[in-house]
């Protein structure tokens, strides 16, 4: 027996009849084309955020080896060379200054981000500072040796420092784009997998289960499924969304070997954490069970009297019990 997918629990909690009609149906009727659309736009906007935050991790690299390299030509300048005190003291102070300006800008970034990222410009405030503190403590020990030998290290210094603050720039604009692509997706987290892919699905042997999310995230310790609803927004998560929610959960937890708590089910005007508790999962459970009896005996029924679910069904034309 195939196994069963989040898309068919889905389809199934809507209901079983329609399901049944999906198992050989590959017409793609303008609304569901439209929910791909939407989908794929997702999905490239996630991809993008990921780029984005790629680089500006290759660009923290640039930063932080141009900034310690620019802080060690410096320090040794000061060792093997000598200026008069008077000069060599304000030039080492004002060359701290553009530290203590890198070390507050990616101190006010880290205040608006969340988990490794924030980790990541605390981290470089740590370093500026530091920076900023030996130069300025520099300029106070400078000994007496020749001046030119002084001169060319601080120049090299100020070069290296002068890529260490492009390097800023760079993760400053991409973080900035990527920033901007969450706040229009309304993304929080770390994004660990884009569904995009058709040869990274989710499987699980045991429970027969398998399933593309349209994104997983991490956040704050927890492994969070994501699923984008693209048509009108319910008064509250539809049951059939639920199931498929926890669908994923259910493939997290095997692939992970621990708890996921809860999953989100996002639509066009509202989010919703669904938690992943006995009851759901005990849900999910019995509707497999069910599911794999029907496929073997086929006597599936429509399971509700409401003409509008049939009004709004692709599979209508096709249904020998629709109400309209």
């Amino acid at each position: 027996m195939r196994p069963i997918s989040a898309g068919d629990l889905e389809k199934y909690g809507y209901c079983p009849l329609s399901w049944w009609l999906s198992l050989n149906d590959d017409v793609e009727l303008p609304v569901m084309v439209r929910g791909i659309e939407r989908h794929q736009t997702v999905s490239h906007g996630l991809r993008d955020i990921q780029r984005q935050e790629e680089r500006a991790r290759g660009w923290e690299t640039v930063l932080v080896l141009s900034a310690v390299i620019a802080t060690l030509l410096s320090v040794v300048g000061i060792g093997l060379v000598s200026l008069n005190v008077d000069i060599l003291g304000p030039g080492l102070a004002i060359l701290s200054v553009p530290w203590i300006i890198i070390g507050g800008l990616l101190f006010i970034r880290s205040r608006d981000l969340d988990g490794g990222m924030s980790l990541r410009y605390e981290r470089g405030v740590l370093l500026a500072s530091i920076g900023a503190t030996l130069l300025a403590a520099s300029s106070l020990l400078a000994p007496g040796i020749p001046r030119e030998y002084a001169l060319a290290y601080q120049v090299v210094a100020l070069a290296w420092l002068d890529i260490a603050c492009l390097a800023l720039a760079m993760i400053m604009v991409r973080d900035r784009r990527a920033s901007k692509t969450r706040d229009e997706l309304n993304v929080k987290g770390n994004i660990d997998y884009v569904g995009d892919d058709e040869e990274v699905v989710l499987r699980s042997e045991y429970y027969g289960l398998s399933g593309r999310p349209d994104y997983i995230v991490s956040i704050e310790g927890d492994i969070v499924p994501v699923e984008v609803k693209t048509g009108r927004t319910p008064k509250g998560p539809l049951f059939s969304h639920l199931l498929q929610v926890g669908a994923y959960c259910l493939l997290l937890e095997e692939q992970l070997g621990r708890p996921v708590p809860y999953g989100i089910l996002r639509y066009n005007e509202m989010d919703c954490e669904i938690e992943f508790d006995k009851e759901l999962r005990g849900i999910l459970l019995a509707k497999l069970d069910e599911m794999r009896t029907l496929m073997i005996s086929g006597d599936v029924h429509r399971n509700h009297g409401r003409p509008g679910k049939c009004r709004n069904c692709s599979r209508r034309e096709r249904c020998p019990e629709r109400l309209v």
